[in-house]
């Protein structure tokens, strides 16, 4: 999962263009992976 996180950030970083949108979509990502976390607790 990592790895793969930091595969999507270096792409980001190589294409400054698309550097914002991949950082918005890691940040989703991490958000959505929280609340699934919570509800896997509940």
């Amino acid at each position: 999962m990592e790895s793969l996180k930091q595969c999507l950030e270096h792409r980001a970083k190589s294409d400054l263009k698309s550097r914002s949108a991949f950082e918005t979509l890691l940040e989703f990502y991490d958000l959505i992976a929280e609340v699934a976390f919570q509800i896997a607790l509940a």
